[in-house]
């Protein structure tokens, strides 16, 4: 049976193509605004094409290579800036380029000013994309605010100043310094830090405890800049000029402070869809119009598409997006409006928030209601202590109360422990499924009369159900061998037939559990080590999850009260639930780990990283180095900077996990059923 790839290019076509057809049943009847909407999603896939190969497509040719990056700063953060790049060198020869890159900065970066055109010199690197499903990958993070590179570097020369008359984003970077320090000045630690994000969704100075507490309790969301924050902004700014203007004067002014806003929250993809949600209702009451939030949030979703369809894959405004979705159209099924918003912005996001912390937690139905009005009152107290010279003094005691119940409030659902389920990242028909049941509820709820949709709706959902189920059955003595995705495949995760969960590796202990993590693992029946490994990370993982056995060569050393430890010799076999490792020694600080799962065979080369071959087929994991592939069906390395690999004559199919992914071999008695990739090669 065939897997499923999902790719960031794929997930922004459904997206897009979900919500046109929502659009196209919804205005049915209206034909001018149907024809305008339409034509935006439809310019907003062609722009995403162009965008992939007119942005990324300028940074491929110098990944990993030593440029010379000019271009103008436009973001200042304590170790890093980003730069809007103008051209990149190499060899003597300047290329155009489109887009930001991140420069991370060594030395001291006080001399760099907004607006500075810089110089840096050293390797450009792309971000990573997916690594494995149930993590967006940091490419499309980045991506998102329009960036698509980044520098490490310690070269850096200033040869010029962007100076401009009015300058939106120098006023920006003044006023969030400004912000801060205020802040900072009166109000130090969590209660100061928890104020800096819902004024300006700066999250910087948040303690682990606190963003931990704020997941638990489903609080995220009042920190990243949205509806809430610029309905509020409007009112004050309402209020502030309602006694010298009126009517369309009074919407220019509101109109400017909301884009001085949204610079100043960093253009953070929440707040541009409240924002431009705002300005389509503002337009229509001064053009006498009717206002539609549901026309509005499709509207401010095509244009911020338009102008950078990775947004539709940035988790804030996914979260954004769904949250005010549910609210339109479920926030009227209960007499309680408040209420109401919260439980419908809780089914929305539920999903999306199952995928991506891998939670499911009740706490935001009460933590909601009772958080709404602190927030309220702290946004536009901070913001009266931000413009008010020494205002601070009278207000900072108000703030710290306010912040310092709202904190106690989110430690306090935390710690419910029933009220938060860990849940693994829903798989693509489980998502489906979630968002048909939510589709089901909307027509049960709202659209009563409505029974042929209820049952067309009904049926696709059994059929989906249907299919998983059978999926599962047949799959189930399946195992799987998974490769996780990085340059260097140094990490192996399988699962036996009967669901013992087996990791191979030596280092990058993080990024396991990382994976273990997003999969919803808490035990590890066996960790085998084959090297020489950083012992405070493998402890780290062994806090976070419970590892029942840990094989290790004899070289290693390792001191573990809570788990069996067993020295495998050189050329010692042991057995792990029928499947059989064989373990071989090279020199005194490495081993090769093979092992054989019904009649597939894994044959490591632990050269520069572990590489794989298959056998009734067999899988040979080798090292970039590594020239030859025995006689393998399946060769999987990390990355590949030269041919190396003697592949075509032996009919291996050759697979990286840099270009693919994460890849998993589902496995039984007849061989190798399935490879999945996380995602397709570039």
């Amino acid at each position: 049976m065939l897997g499923i790839t999902l790719t960031p290019d794929l997930l922004i076509t459904l997206c897009t193509l979900l919500i046109l057809a929502t659009i196209i049943k919804a205005i049915r009847g209206k034909n001018l605004i149907g024809v305008v909407l339409v034509s935006l999603f439809c310019i907003c896939i062609m722009r995403g094409a162009f965008i992939k190969y007119s942005n990324f497509g300028k940074y491929l040719p110098f990944e990993n290579e030593k440029v010379l990056i000019t271009g103008e700063v436009t973001y200042i953060a304590p170790t890093s800036v980003e730069v809007k790049c103008h051209s990149i060198t190499k060899d003597n020869a300047v290329h155009k380029a489109k887009g930001k890159i991140t420069l991370n900065i060594y030395n001291n970066n006080n001399d760099i000013q907004m607006r500075d055109i810089i110089t840096s010199e050293g390797v450009l690197h792309l971000y990573e994309p997916m690594p494995y499903w149930g993590e967006m990958g940091s490419r499309v993070f980045y991506a998102s605010k329009g960036v698509f590179a980044y520098q490490n570097t310690s070269k850096i020369s200033k040869i010029g100043n962007k100076q401009k008359i009015v300058d939106v984003l120098l006023w920006a970077h003044i006023a969030r310094i400004h912000i801060k320090n205020t802040i900072d000045s009166y109000l130090p630690g969590d209660e100061g830090a928890l104020i800096k994000g819902i004024l300006i969704g700066d999250k910087q100075d948040f303690s682990v405890d606190l963003k931990e507490a704020f997941r638990l309790s489903g609080l995220s969301h009042i920190v990243a800049v949205s509806g809430l924050h610029i309905c509020i902004f409007i009112v004050f700014i309402s209020f502030s000029t309602s006694f010298f203007t009126f009517g369309k004067t009074k919407a220019v002014f509101i109109l400017l402070f909301i884009l001085s806003y949204i610079a100043l929250a960093n253009f953070q993809p929440s707040v541009q869809r409240a924002a431009i949600m705002a300005i389509f209702g503002l337009i229509m009451s001064n053009v006498k119009l009717r206002k539609d939030s549901f026309c509005a949030i499709m509207t401010s979703t095509a244009l911020l598409a338009i102008i950078n369809p990775y947004l539709m894959l940035n988790v804030g405004f996914l979260l954004s997006f769904s949250a005010t979705l549910g609210i339109i159209l479920l926030g009227g099924m209960t007499k309680f409006n408040l209420a109401g918003a919260g439980i419908a912005a809780s089914i929305f996001t539920a999903p999306i928030i199952a995928y991506c912390f891998n939670t499911i937690t009740f706490a935001a139905l009460f933590t909601s209601i009772l958080i709404s009005p602190l927030v309220v009152m702290a946004f536009l107290l901070g913001l009266i202590m931000s413009v008010v010279p020494y205002s601070g003094v009278l207000l900072s005691p108000i703030l710290f109360c306010i912040s310092h119940v709202m904190i106690l409030i989110s430690k306090l659902f935390a710690s419910f422990k029933f009220l938060t389920i860990d849940v693994a990242s829903p798989q693509p028909v489980i998502l489906i499924c979630s968002y048909i049941c939510i589709y089901l509820i909307y027509i049960v709820l709202i659209k009563r009369n409505e029974k042929a949709k209820l049952k067309l709706t009904a049926l696709i959902l059994s059929l989906l159900l249907i299919y998983w189920g059978v999926f599962g059955i047949i799959s189930a003595n399946n195992a799987e061998i998974t490769f996780i995705g990085g340059k260097i495949v140094d990490s192996i995760y399988i699962e036996s037939p009967n669901c013992y969960n087996i990791i191979i590796g030596k280092d990058k202990w993080r990024d396991i559990y990382y994976f273990l993590h997003k999969k919803n693992i808490k035990k590890l029946d066996a960790v085998i080590l084959t090297g020489k490994t950083d012992m405070a990370m493998l402890n780290f993982l062994a806090d976070k999850i419970e590892i029942c056995s840990l094989y290790v060569p004899n070289y290693t050393v390792f001191d573990a009260s809570n788990c069996n430890i067993y020295i495998y010799q050189n050329s010692e076999s042991f057995v792990i639930d029928n499947i059989q490792f064989d373990g071989n020694y090279i020199g005194t600080e490495k081993a090769n780990i093979n092992f054989t799962c019904y009649n597939t065979s894994v044959i490591t080369s632990e050269t520069a990283g572990f590489d794989i071959l298959s056998t009734k087929e067999t899988i040979f994991v080798a090292a970039d180095n590594q020239k030859d592939t025995q006689t393998a069906s399946f060769a999987v390395t990390g990355s590949i900077t030269k041919p190396i690999f003697t592949v075509a004559e032996k009919n291996t199919q050759l697979l990286t996990t840099y270009n693919h992914g994460s890849i998993t071999f589902k496995i039984n008695q007849d061989g190798i059923t399935n490879i999945k990739k996380t995602r397709i090669s570039r």
